[in-house]
């Protein structure tokens, strides 16, 4: 992000510990004010609500055209985005409250968090990369759901939710492995039972067609015993008619 523009005002961006900051100078131009002088007593009324993430003065070489002070270093004090916003807050300006409301979506969709604010979901999603997951995948799965490229467009206003969007995701995933793992030994239980049942089925057969094979002896048994019994009759009959 280097320039800004607003209401047809382009702003200058400076990076400095990872934000973004206005000058004096151009934040007087957006707010509609003559010069910076007018920002800077702004300030002066209220600094001690200003904190020191949201305005500093820097050190750096007057480009300016005139022949006095061209190329001696000045101060110059700047303002982060919520330093302009802050600022913005006491302006009677008629463009001011628009600048608000500006302020506000460039700080949401734009501006970037610090590494030591990311941690917690760097441990979060370190905690998701468990296993056979991939670290970059788990990032994946959270700037898609925020919509972003990188973790670090997340505004800082989200990143609790982010936070805990990650945790609900281990959690389905432990939830979803759990029944997988109850489904697998459920399987297991079933297809032990059907085997009992199977043994079980064999072992009645097995018991019928010994009792079949006994009952098929018996009356093998009873009919050579009736055929001795006719073969005799037969002898006996034919030694009497001769």
């Amino acid at each position: 992000m280097n320039a800004l523009t607003f209401n047809g005002t382009t702003l200058t961006t400076i990076n400095k510990d990872d934000q973004v900051w206005l000058t004096s100078s151009d934040l007087a131009a957006a707010l509609g004010y003559v010069d910076y002088k007018s920002v800077n007593r702004i300030f002066s009324r209220n600094k001690d609500e200003f904190g020191t993430n949201m305005t500093k003065t820097i050190e750096g070489v007057n480009l300016t055209t005139s022949s006095k002070t061209k190329g001696l270093t000045v101060k110059t004090r700047i303002f982060s985005l919520r330093g302009c916003h802050l600022l913005a807050m006491f302006a009677r300006t008629d463009i001011a409250k628009a600048f608000r409301v500006w302020v506000l979506d460039i700080l949401e969709r734009e501006v970037k968090t610090t590494s030591h604010q990311r941690t917690p979901l760097r441990k979060a999603c370190d905690r998701l990369a468990v296993g056979n997951m991939l670290i970059s995948d788990a990032y994946k799965i959270v700037t898609s759901h925020y919509n972003v490229e990188h973790i670090d467009q997340i505004p800082e206003s989200k990143l609790p939710e982010a936070v805990a969007f990650v945790y609900d995701v281990i959690l389905a995933r432990q939830a979803s492995n759990a029944n997988n793992s109850k489904y697998i030994n459920d399987m297991h239980a079933i297809g032990s039972q059907r085997v009992e049942e199977t043994r079980h089925a064999i072992g009645v057969i097995k018991k019928a067609l010994a009792s079949l094979d006994c009952g098929i002896e018996v009356i093998r048994q009873h009919n050579e015993h009736q055929f001795s019994v006719f073969e005799s009759l037969k002898s006996e009959t034919a030694r009497e008619v001769r």
